[in-house]
């Protein structure tokens, strides 16, 4: 946003800038012709605006004179939306990156619990962080639970990814459109 002040003649170009605000990445020119000074201080948004994805579906509205309509991102949206993208794909890779610690405690739990190892099963983590296995396409048992959970649990590096990719959920989901139906949030599970 500019701000364009127009003040008296006579002022220095410095006491214009220090009038409107003296603070920021202030210009101020004084006018060719007339001698007025234009001061224009470019303002970011407020810190506590906050971006929500928009649908930008490419096409195009007629108007009621014949004219055309097509939505575009402004300087500010277009950055927020390069940096929402940016934490939906860091929670993307977090995901997949929790997806291969469960393959590889899968390998190593054929050792103890062979029969557990050829069971198919995921997991859920909810809001404090705390993963739970879940069957897919089976019922596991309760014992099967708590061996799982357990192992879950207690893997440092399992257990620091889900409480960061809860973090990174927190952020994103209710800014994006797809919220909690995203891929990315596809292991969160409320408790």
């Amino acid at each position: 946003m500019n701000l364009t002040s127009i003040g008296n003649q006579n002022r220095l170009v410095a006491q214009a800038a220090e009038a409107v605000g003296g603070k920021g990445n202030i210009e101020a020119t004084g006018h060719p012709i007339t001698g007025q000074i234009e001061v224009a201080a470019p303002a970011p948004p407020y810190p506590d605006a906050v971006y929500h994805e928009v649908k930008l579906d490419g096409t195009l509205r007629p108007t009621g004179d014949g004219g055309v309509i097509f939505r575009t991102l402004s300087s500010w949206e277009f950055r927020e939306q390069a940096k929402l993208d940016a934490y939906k794909h860091a929670a993307e890779c977090r995901a997949a990156d929790m997806e291969n610690m469960r393959d590889e405690m899968k390998s190593r739990l054929a050792d103890s619990e062979p029969e557990l190892a050829t069971k198919p099963f995921g997991f859920s983590i909810d809001e404090t962080g705390l993963i739970k296995p879940v069957g897919l396409g089976c019922e596991l048992t309760q014992r099967e639970k708590n061996i799982l959970s357990s192992l879950m649990n207690e893997d440092e590096a399992f257990r620091c990814a889900a409480q960061e990719y809860i973090k990174m959920l927190a952020g994103i989901v209710h800014r994006s459109l797809e919220g909690l139906g995203a891929k990315y949030a596809r292991f969160f599970s409320p408790a």
